[in-house]
């Protein structure tokens, strides 16, 4: 069994998906292509970043853990 702190989390983690999904299930070609606050991305990019984090294990995340990194 998952511990409390596991629990609260995983929850949250479910709400926040859930409320990412609400936020960009509407959006039309030309709010997919605007602009984020990064400016060398879009909304679509941002989407896939956010998708993709959750695919990936912790230790891909942190630079140099599976070697050397190319800058």
């Amino acid at each position: 069994m998952a511990s409390p702190d596991r629990q609260i989390v995983s929850s949250l983690l479910r709400q926040h998906r859930a409320a990412t999904v609400e936020l960009l299930q509407d959006l039309d070609d030309d709010r997919w292509a605007t602009q984020s606050l990064c400016r060398a991305w879009t909304v679509r990019d941002v989407a896939a970043h956010l998708a993709r984090q959750h695919a990936v294990r912790p230790t891909e995340m942190i630079p140099g853990w599976c070697g050397p990194v190319d800058a």
